[in-house]
Protein backbone atom coordinates (compact mmCIF):
# COMPACT_ATOMS: atom_id res chain seq x y z
CA UNK A 1 0.00 0.00 0.00
CA UNK A 2 1.30 3.41 -0.96
CA UNK A 3 2.06 5.59 2.06
CA UNK A 4 0.63 9.05 2.45
CA UNK A 5 2.60 11.35 0.16
CA UNK A 6 2.37 15.13 0.39
CA UNK A 7 1.21 16.73 -2.85
CA UNK A 8 3.05 19.70 -4.36
CA UNK A 9 1.74 23.00 -2.96
CA UNK A 10 1.24 24.50 -6.40
CA UNK A 11 -1.46 26.94 -7.54
CA UNK A 12 -1.16 26.79 -11.32
CA UNK A 13 -3.42 29.82 -11.77
CA UNK A 14 -0.98 32.10 -9.97
CA UNK A 15 2.14 31.10 -11.92
CA UNK A 16 3.88 33.54 -14.23
CA UNK A 17 4.41 32.09 -17.72
CA UNK A 18 7.67 32.19 -19.64
CA UNK A 19 6.95 32.81 -23.34
CA UNK A 20 9.15 30.89 -25.77
CA UNK A 21 10.50 34.12 -27.23
CA UNK A 22 11.73 35.24 -23.80
CA UNK A 23 13.38 31.96 -22.82
CA UNK A 24 16.97 33.12 -23.39
CA UNK A 25 16.42 36.25 -21.29
CA UNK A 26 14.72 34.22 -18.59
CA UNK A 27 17.61 31.78 -18.32
CA UNK A 28 20.11 34.65 -18.19
CA UNK A 29 18.15 36.40 -15.44
CA UNK A 30 17.93 33.24 -13.35
CA UNK A 31 21.61 32.30 -13.55
CA UNK A 32 22.28 33.17 -9.91
CA UNK A 33 18.92 33.18 -8.21
CA UNK A 34 16.04 30.91 -7.39
CA UNK A 35 13.06 30.45 -9.67
CA UNK A 36 9.67 30.71 -7.97
CA UNK A 37 6.01 30.50 -9.01
CA UNK A 38 6.84 30.03 -12.69
CA UNK A 39 5.19 28.04 -15.47
CA UNK A 40 7.47 26.74 -18.20
CA UNK A 41 5.19 25.40 -20.94
CA UNK A 42 6.07 23.81 -24.29
CA UNK A 43 9.63 25.09 -24.13
CA UNK A 44 12.66 23.61 -25.89
CA UNK A 45 15.28 23.19 -23.16
CA UNK A 46 17.20 20.26 -24.65
CA UNK A 47 20.81 20.35 -23.49
CA UNK A 48 20.22 23.45 -21.35
CA UNK A 49 22.46 24.05 -18.33
CA UNK A 50 20.15 24.68 -15.38
CA UNK A 51 22.52 23.54 -12.65
CA UNK A 52 22.55 24.57 -8.99
CA UNK A 53 19.25 26.45 -9.00
CA UNK A 54 16.36 26.44 -6.57
CA UNK A 55 13.04 25.74 -8.28
CA UNK A 56 10.10 26.43 -5.99
CA UNK A 57 6.43 26.16 -6.91
CA UNK A 58 7.10 25.65 -10.61
CA UNK A 59 5.37 23.78 -13.40
CA UNK A 60 7.23 22.18 -16.30
CA UNK A 61 4.53 21.33 -18.88
CA UNK A 62 5.28 19.69 -22.26
CA UNK A 63 8.91 20.82 -22.07
CA UNK A 64 11.73 19.16 -24.00
CA UNK A 65 14.59 18.70 -21.52
CA UNK A 66 16.47 15.91 -23.25
CA UNK A 67 20.13 16.01 -22.25
CA UNK A 68 19.54 19.00 -19.94
CA UNK A 69 21.72 19.44 -16.87
CA UNK A 70 20.05 20.29 -13.55
CA UNK A 71 22.80 18.79 -11.38
CA UNK A 72 22.85 19.97 -7.78
CA UNK A 73 19.48 21.75 -7.97
CA UNK A 74 16.68 21.88 -5.41
CA UNK A 75 13.09 21.26 -6.52
CA UNK A 76 10.28 22.01 -4.07
CA UNK A 77 6.54 21.90 -4.89
CA UNK A 78 7.24 21.21 -8.56
CA UNK A 79 5.30 19.28 -11.21
CA UNK A 80 6.82 17.86 -14.39
CA UNK A 81 3.96 17.04 -16.77
CA UNK A 82 4.35 15.44 -20.21
CA UNK A 83 8.04 16.34 -20.27
CA UNK A 84 10.98 14.66 -21.99
CA UNK A 85 14.00 14.42 -19.67
CA UNK A 86 15.75 11.62 -21.54
CA UNK A 87 19.50 11.40 -20.93
CA UNK A 88 19.34 14.40 -18.61
CA UNK A 89 21.77 14.89 -15.74
CA UNK A 90 19.62 15.32 -12.63
CA UNK A 91 22.23 13.93 -10.26
CA UNK A 92 22.86 15.34 -6.77
CA UNK A 93 19.45 17.05 -6.75
CA UNK A 94 16.94 17.26 -3.93
CA UNK A 95 13.27 16.71 -4.79
CA UNK A 96 10.67 17.63 -2.19
CA UNK A 97 6.94 17.34 -2.96
CA UNK A 98 7.53 16.72 -6.66
CA UNK A 99 5.48 14.80 -9.22
CA UNK A 100 6.60 13.44 -12.59
CA UNK A 101 3.46 12.69 -14.63
CA UNK A 102 3.56 11.03 -18.06
CA UNK A 103 7.23 11.92 -18.48
CA UNK A 104 10.04 10.25 -20.39
CA UNK A 105 13.26 9.75 -18.40
CA UNK A 106 15.00 7.18 -20.58
CA UNK A 107 18.68 7.06 -19.59
CA UNK A 108 18.29 9.95 -17.11
CA UNK A 109 20.85 10.20 -14.32
CA UNK A 110 19.15 10.67 -10.94
CA UNK A 111 21.98 9.22 -8.87
CA UNK A 112 22.90 10.56 -5.43
CA UNK A 113 19.60 12.43 -5.15
CA UNK A 114 17.31 13.01 -2.19
CA UNK A 115 13.62 12.15 -2.65
CA UNK A 116 11.01 13.32 -0.14
CA UNK A 117 7.34 12.96 -1.08
CA UNK A 118 8.04 12.25 -4.75
CA UNK A 119 5.82 10.41 -7.23
CA UNK A 120 6.58 9.06 -10.68
CA UNK A 121 3.27 8.34 -12.47
CA UNK A 122 2.68 6.81 -15.94
CA UNK A 123 6.28 7.54 -16.89
CA UNK A 124 8.98 5.79 -18.90
CA UNK A 125 12.32 5.59 -17.10
CA UNK A 126 14.07 2.68 -18.78
CA UNK A 127 17.86 2.65 -18.40
CA UNK A 128 17.59 5.43 -15.81
CA UNK A 129 19.98 5.58 -12.85
CA UNK A 130 18.82 6.12 -9.25
CA UNK A 131 21.93 4.64 -7.64
CA UNK A 132 23.08 5.87 -4.22
CA UNK A 133 19.99 8.03 -3.75
CA UNK A 134 18.15 8.55 -0.47
CA UNK A 135 14.43 7.83 -0.61
CA UNK A 136 12.27 9.32 2.09
CA UNK A 137 8.91 8.49 0.52
CA UNK A 138 9.11 7.97 -3.24
CA UNK A 139 6.64 5.92 -5.25
CA UNK A 140 6.44 4.66 -8.82
CA UNK A 141 2.99 4.00 -10.33
CA UNK A 142 2.50 2.42 -13.78
CA UNK A 143 6.08 3.17 -14.77
CA UNK A 144 8.44 1.41 -17.16
CA UNK A 145 11.74 1.00 -15.31
CA UNK A 146 13.24 -1.77 -17.42
CA UNK A 147 17.03 -2.02 -17.19
CA UNK A 148 17.12 0.81 -14.61
CA UNK A 149 19.70 0.99 -11.83
CA UNK A 150 18.17 1.26 -8.35
CA UNK A 151 21.16 -0.20 -6.59
CA UNK A 152 22.26 0.95 -3.14
CA UNK A 153 19.07 2.96 -2.65
CA UNK A 154 18.86 4.14 0.95
CA UNK A 155 15.70 4.65 2.97
CA UNK A 156 12.67 2.53 3.73
CA UNK A 157 9.70 4.32 2.21
CA UNK A 158 9.73 3.50 -1.47
CA UNK A 159 7.61 1.25 -3.61
CA UNK A 160 6.10 0.27 -6.93
CA UNK A 161 2.58 -0.28 -8.25
CA UNK A 162 1.94 -1.88 -11.65
CA UNK A 163 5.49 -1.21 -12.84
CA UNK A 164 7.72 -3.02 -15.31
CA UNK A 165 10.89 -3.77 -13.34
CA UNK A 166 12.41 -6.26 -15.78
CA UNK A 167 16.18 -6.47 -15.40
CA UNK A 168 16.31 -3.72 -12.77
CA UNK A 169 19.49 -3.68 -10.66
CA UNK A 170 18.47 -3.80 -6.99
CA UNK A 171 21.84 -4.85 -5.62
CA UNK A 172 22.50 -3.19 -2.27
CA UNK A 173 18.90 -2.02 -1.92
CA UNK A 174 16.87 -3.51 0.92
CA UNK A 175 13.42 -4.59 -0.24
CA UNK A 176 11.99 -5.62 3.13
CA UNK A 177 8.30 -4.72 3.19
CA UNK A 178 8.23 -3.72 -0.49
CA UNK A 179 5.30 -5.29 -2.33
CA UNK A 180 6.17 -6.30 -5.89
CA UNK A 181 3.16 -8.51 -6.60
CA UNK A 182 1.70 -6.12 -9.20
CA UNK A 183 5.01 -5.69 -11.04
CA UNK A 184 6.99 -7.49 -13.72
CA UNK A 185 10.31 -8.51 -12.13
CA UNK A 186 11.86 -10.90 -14.62
CA UNK A 187 15.66 -10.78 -14.73
CA UNK A 188 16.14 -8.43 -11.76
CA UNK A 189 19.59 -8.32 -10.19
CA UNK A 190 19.64 -8.96 -6.44
CA UNK A 191 20.79 -11.38 -3.77
CA UNK A 192 18.89 -13.23 -1.03
CA UNK A 193 19.96 -10.49 1.39
CA UNK A 194 18.18 -7.74 -0.57
CA UNK A 195 15.17 -9.98 -1.14
CA UNK A 196 14.60 -10.79 2.53
CA UNK A 197 11.16 -9.55 3.65
CA UNK A 198 10.03 -8.57 0.14
CA UNK A 199 6.41 -9.40 -0.74
CA UNK A 200 6.01 -11.38 -3.97
CA UNK A 201 3.41 -13.69 -5.53
CA UNK A 202 3.84 -17.46 -5.56
CA UNK A 203 4.65 -17.32 -9.29
CA UNK A 204 7.28 -14.63 -8.71
CA UNK A 205 8.74 -16.61 -5.82
CA UNK A 206 9.37 -19.59 -8.11
CA UNK A 207 10.96 -17.35 -10.74
CA UNK A 208 13.19 -15.65 -8.15
CA UNK A 209 14.21 -18.98 -6.66
CA UNK A 210 15.35 -20.19 -10.06
CA UNK A 211 17.26 -16.96 -10.64
CA UNK A 212 19.07 -17.50 -7.35
CA UNK A 213 20.06 -21.02 -8.32
CA UNK A 214 17.42 -22.95 -6.42
CA UNK A 215 16.19 -26.07 -8.22
CA UNK A 216 12.40 -25.95 -8.27
CA UNK A 217 10.63 -29.16 -9.28
CA UNK A 218 7.29 -28.88 -11.01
Amino acid sequence: MMPKIAEPALDTKSLRPVPAGELAAFLEQTDEREVTETALESLQLSGAALVYRDWKQCLFDHCRLGGAKTKGSYFSDVVFRDCDLSNGDLSDCVFSRVRFVNCRLTGANLSSCGFHDVQFIDSVADYSVFSLSKAKTVWFTRCNLTDASLNELAGKSYGFTDCDLARVDFRGTQLAGVNLTSCEIGGVSLSPQELRGCVVSSFQAVELARMLGVVVED
